[in-house]
């Protein structure tokens, strides 16, 4: 029986237009920061990073450096095997950007957090994952929406994102902030989006 071969791997889901003007209204403008940056993105930041090289990469940053982080994280704990997928797929070039495990993005957005940045997060809402109990609960707000959102893939021809195969687990977005105003408006943009549950409510709020 022959092999099947190892398709290019899929960790990169783009927010939409209208996702990215709900960040836009959490954050009151753009954030400081966007630490997962991708080419193909419609999500605008301050300073973008791509992972690109070493100086580059978004989870090396200083993130408390930039004030507001919006984190969207590739999706992914293994690191694929990229030789493997090269070989069968001729044509196909990996990125040099360094790999990180999901649940070390969520680790490091706590720790930044806790140092003072406001992180806005979007991710899969896997309440059964060790990073949710240990990093998630100790965010100050949590939006748990109704109906997953309807991402964008990079298109592997080159071309403009398209809608394509969307995660398997629906999603929440996540803010770690000690900013009362940040955390109003939060719940602003999302009470109609799905339910939302403060951890640790912002003191005084």
């Amino acid at each position: 029986m022959s092999k099947k071969p190892k398709k290019p791997p899929q960790f990169n889901y783009l927010l939409p237009p209208e996702e990215c003007t709900r960040v836009y209204a959490v954050l009151d403008g753009k954030p400081g920061l966007d630490p997962c940056g991708h080419p193909d993105q419609f999500l605008e930041a301050g300073h973008v990073m791509y992972g690109t090289a070493p100086e580059d990469d978004g989870f090396q940053a200083q993130w408390r450096d930039y004030g507001t982080v919006v984190l969207n994280a590739p999706h992914g704990e293994r690191e694929p095997d990229w030789e493997g997928i090269e070989a069968d797929n001729p044509g196909w070039v990996r990125s040099d950007h360094p790999w990180h495990p999901f649940s070390k993005w969520i680790t490091k957005a706590s720790i930044e957090a806790s140092a003072g940045a406001t992180v806005l997060a979007f991710m899969p809402a896997a309440t059964d994952r060790k990073w949710f109990h240990q990093y998630v609960v100790e965010a100050n707000s949590i939006a748990l929406l109704e109906q997953r959102v309807k991402c964008y893939v990079p298109n592997p021809q080159g071309g403009d994102p398209e809608r394509g195969p969307q995660p398997m687990n629906s999603h929440m977005m996540v803010l770690w902030t000690s900013d009362n105003a940040t955390a109003d408006r939060f719940y602003e943009a999302y009470k109609t989006r799905g339910m939302i549950v403060e951890p640790r409510p912002v003191k005084g709020a």
